[in-house]
């Protein structure tokens, strides 16, 4: 893959885990099942960024 693509994919997945650090920050223990569920998706959202930037 090209280097512009990598550093695409890689400011996706920071913008991602960046989100995902909000929730953990802000403490998880608070949030609603319809929150938890949320960050649920959050993660595996971040997690399939991750994966895809390190095949690159």
């Amino acid at each position: 893959m090209t280097d512009t693509r990598w550093k695409q994919r890689f400011d996706n997945f920071d913008r991602a885990f960046v989100l995902l650090r909000e929730v953990h920050d802000s403490g998880i223990d608070s949030l609603s099942q319809l929150e938890r569920e949320g960050t649920i998706q959050r993660f595996e959202f971040a997690f399939e960024l991750a994966w895809k930037t390190l095949e690159d």
